[in-house]
């Protein structure tokens, strides 16, 4: 009790040597450098909030095209796996999965041009373009 004393002692010194009018002007002060300590902080969160949002569609933008891709990866292979087996008709399935996949590929070096470098992810999209090469 004795320290709260101590610390409002100068306040209330200061509060007895002002006039009602300039205590209110004070009092108004206090609240209003509050209320826009507040709204800063408000700003701040929300446009935190904003930048993540953009951030999360540029990365659903990036994905869009990934997703036909890998259908049809899995759809070549099933073919593959066919022709392996003997299904001589499953050629031609492969040959059309294989113009969908380079068509797929163009789209994702689309959106890697973009977004690649701020995802971190081109070095590793193009490690798997030559694999893809390669087979």
């Amino acid at each position: 009790m004795r320290l709260l004393q101590v610390l409002v002692r100068p306040a209330i010194g200061l509060m007895a040597r002002l006039t009602f009018a300039q205590k209110m002007m004070l009092i108004a002060a206090v609240f209003a450098l509050t209320i826009a300590s507040s709204l800063f902080t408000m700003n701040q969160q929300i446009n935190e909030a904003i930048a993540f949002a953009r951030q999360e569609l540029q990365g659903v933008e990036y994905l869009e095209p990934i997703t036909p891709l890998l259908q049809h990866l899995q759809q070549h292979r099933g073919a593959a796996a066919g022709y392996l087996g003997g299904d001589r008709a499953s050629a031609q399935v492969m040959k059309q999965k294989q113009q969908a996949i380079e068509e797929d590929i163009r789209k994702v070096d689309e959106v890697d041009r973009r977004y690649g470098e701020t995802f971190k992810v081109s070095q590793q999209w193009k490690q798997w373009k030559l694999a893809w090469q390669q087979l």
